[in-house]
């Protein structure tokens, strides 16, 4: 995943991705951004966690 973090024009950002070729966030604060981001790599933590505690046959 490849994103892109650029100033907006009223001070604020936007995110570009790659991906979907376009900005998927706009007029966002660098805490949204983050927020964003946790969100996303929670669940990717989460699902690579279980998968180890899975494995142990727990």
């Amino acid at each position: 995943m490849s994103r892109l973090i650029e100033r907006d024009g009223d001070g604020k950002y936007k995110v570009y991705s790659s991906i979907v070729d376009g900005y998927i966030m706009r007029n966002v604060t660098p805490e949204q951004i983050i927020e964003s981001y946790v969100d996303e790599y929670r669940d990717d933590i989460t699902n690579k966690v279980m998968r180890q505690i899975n494995r142990l046959g727990e």
